[in-house]
Parts: structure tokens; sequence; C-alpha cells
């Protein structure tokens, strides 16, 4: 690989020892080096370019640095600065070294086509949550596809899933100086604006397209409507639909609202399609403040779409509620009337629990009792009258 910064064999910062040149992407080139002093492989970021692309890349750096402490799907930022490299000065970022092979590369050797739901949704959430920040930080990825990410531990249910390339995608495109440092788009992943030369065009929308491509080809095998319509259930491929449409003004603008429609969607078909139904029993609407994660047992309603399914720090609108199995009425009614027509003598059917119950016979009060009152309250009423006219005379 050609190293246009000639730094393959030098040590950047006086502590990384620079071994092989991965790529280069404009102004931008990827190295792998290592830590002198903890023989630990890094991933080098460096860029040469004038100062006000250098200030940009290095707060990238720092905004990738404060996302990776926070969500593990996020890599993690090691070190950063500046270095007086052969061809001038530079910027660079260490960031951890990713090991394991690529989710390209462990769906291929898997041999399946598409993946359980669950599955799916538990590599997948953790990795929505985190670009829902960094969106929110003005991080963008721009280049999602099965090869953005390295699998980590065994490729099964309790795999996860790192970014790859978050800082590479976090130089705003505005200060790139009409170089992309992105990737060459990969067809059937590539959102269509990242093949037009006005880079303003990339936005959270960007990725909102890439990251519904990973998410059709892992649940249905593949991207493609077709494949969406015998794969996913309607309210589901309505939210990959709107997030896969070709024109931005069409798509989903973040990426919550897109994980908002198609959580809903895949509500409602769990719905309907569950072997024990439940339903929901709102007791009361309430204000409430709510720290980070104490969503559990509430309904939150909020009129933001920014996250509507993880209510943040601050006061929100919620309703209490419980759950309990839903009745199946045409099988409570057959026991019912199974057990109207049973013989006498033959065992009976018993009711469903959430049947009619017999009235039961209240309670008269005891007769002496009320008699026992009056007599009290007649002396009480006597002895009033006594006092009152002993006092007045």
């Amino acid at each position: 690989m050609q190293d246009p910064l000639r730094l393959v064999g030098t040590a950047v910062g006086g502590r990384y020892a620079v071994g092989e040149c991965l790529g280069a992407y404009g102004p931008r080139v990827i190295y792998r080096a290592e830590h002198q002093a903890f023989g630990l492989p890094v991933r080098l970021e460096a860029v040469t370019a004038g100062d006000q692309q250098r200030r940009a890349f290095m707060q990238a750096g720092r905004t990738v640095l404060e996302l990776g402490s926070k969500f593990a799907p996020v890599v993690q930022v090691r070190d950063g600065g500046l270095h007086d490299g052969p061809t001038g000065p530079l910027a660079y970022v260490a960031s951890e070294w990713l090991d394991g092979p690529t989710l390209a590369e462990a769906v291929a050797a898997s041999g399946k086509s598409k993946f359980a739901l669950e599955h799916v949704l538990g590599w997948m959430e953790p990795v929505l949550e985190a670009v829902i920040a960094a969106h929110r930080k003005g991080v963008v990825h721009g280049h999602f596809d099965l090869s953005a990410f390295f699998v980590q531990g065994n490729f099964g249910p309790r795999a996860t899933l790192k970014i790859d390339g978050m800082v590479e995608g976090a130089w705003r495109p505005q200060l790139q100086g009409g170089s992309m440092p992105m990737r060459a788009p990969v067809p059937g992943f590539a959102a269509p604006e990242l093949s037009s030369a006005d880079t303003t065009l990339i936005g959270p929308w960007t990725d909102v397209y890439g990251l519904a491509a990973v998410l059709s080809v892992l649940m249905c095998g593949s991207s493609s409507s077709a494949m969406r319509e015998r794969g996913l259930p309607s309210g589901v491929q309505y939210a990959f639909d709107k997030a896969l449409n070709p024109r931005i003004d069409a798509r989903f603008k973040t990426l919550a609202s897109f994980r908002g429609s198609m959580m809903d969607g895949l509500a409602e078909f769990g719905a309907r399609g569950a072997a024990n139904p439940r339903r929901t029993m709102v007791v009361a609407d309430v204000d409430s403040q709510m720290a980070e994660g104490s969503a559990g047992g509430f309904e939150v309603k909020e009129e933001d779409d920014i996250d509507a399914h993880k209510p943040t720090m601050g006061k929100a609108r919620v309703r209490l509620a419980f759950t309990q199995p839903a009745m199946d009425v045409p099988e409570a009614l057959a026991q019912l009337q199974q057990a109207q027509s049973t013989p006498s003598g033959s065992h009976p059917v018993q009711r469903p629990v959430t049947g009619p119950h017999p009235a039961l016979e209240k309670k008269q009060p005891a007769r002496s009792f009320i008699a026992v009152l009056i007599l009290l309250l007649v002396a009480a009423v006597g002895g009033g009258v006594a006092v009152g006219y002993t006092l007045f005379r």
C-alpha cells in the first residue's frame, strides 16, 4: 500500500511505531501502529491539511472519545495530538485495534442467509443507540455496511458489534476541503448522496439508509423490497421502505425516528402473533421526573421523535400501566357453553376465571343492634334538652 505521508518506520508522537499503511482517503491516511512502551497495536489515523481541518479532526477525535466511554459499540480512542511528519505538520488520533472478523465475514462463515429477529435486534440495538448519540454530537459515520462492524466474541446471540471507522466518518464533510474521507460506496448499502460531489448532502439520514440496509440483510437476507415483503410484517416493512427511500426528502431524517417506527411495527406484529397476547391497562396519567434508564414499567408519551423509546433526563408525561394476559374470548365462550350443557352427574367444566361471579347475599344488620342505637340516640337528645332547660331557666 502506498504511504503518502511517509510515516511507516517512524514513531508518531514519540510513542507509536508505524508499521503498515492501510488506506488513504484524500488528506487522511489510516495506519496500523504499535505503542512502543506497552506493545499494544492501535489504529492510527493522520491528516495533513490546513489548520482548520486539523482542528476539526481533533475535535472529532475528542467527540468519539466521549462517546466511547458511554457506548460499548463505539471504538475506544486512546490518544491524539499533533506531529511534525516528513511531509509537514499533521494531526493524529490513535484508537483501539479491533480484532476478530467483520460482520460480513462472520455472516459468510455462518452459512445462513438470514437470522432470527431477536438475535438481530440484540446485536443492533446497542449500535442504534450509539449512533443516535453520535448524531446528536454532530458525528455522522456515512458508510455503514456489513464490513463496518467487527464481531466481538463468538458470532451467536450474545455477540457484540464494534463500529469501525467512527473517527474516520466523524470529520465533518463541510471541513474536508472537497475531499471526502470515506470508503468507496458499497452497492446495496450506500445512500445515493454518497455518490454526489456535494458533501453537504451527507447527514444522519445517510446513516439511516446504511443501517436500514444492514438490518434488512440480516433479517431478510437482502435489502431488496421484494425480500422485505416476504420477510417482514407490514408495519416494519413501511419503516424500512421509508428508511431506504433514495430521496432524502422522503426518508427518515433521524435514526431515532426510524428506530421508533420499526419498533412500533414489531410491537403490533407481536401483539397479533403472540401465543399469549397481553393487554395494557392504563391506571393514570402523571407527570414524572425520571432518571435515564428508569423507564421500566412506564409507557412514555413524547411529542418529539428524537428518541421515543428511551426517555432521558427531564420531566415527561407518562402513563402508569400494568399488563396482563388477554382473555381468549371465543375459547371462554366455548367453555361456558360446554359447562351449561353438561348433564347432571358428570364432571362440570370449570368456568374461566374471567367469567361472571355469583352474586353474594348481603348480610342484614342485627335488629337488636339497631334497637340499641335508637335508644342511645333518644337518651342523648333527652339529656341535651334537660341540660338546656336547667341552664336557661
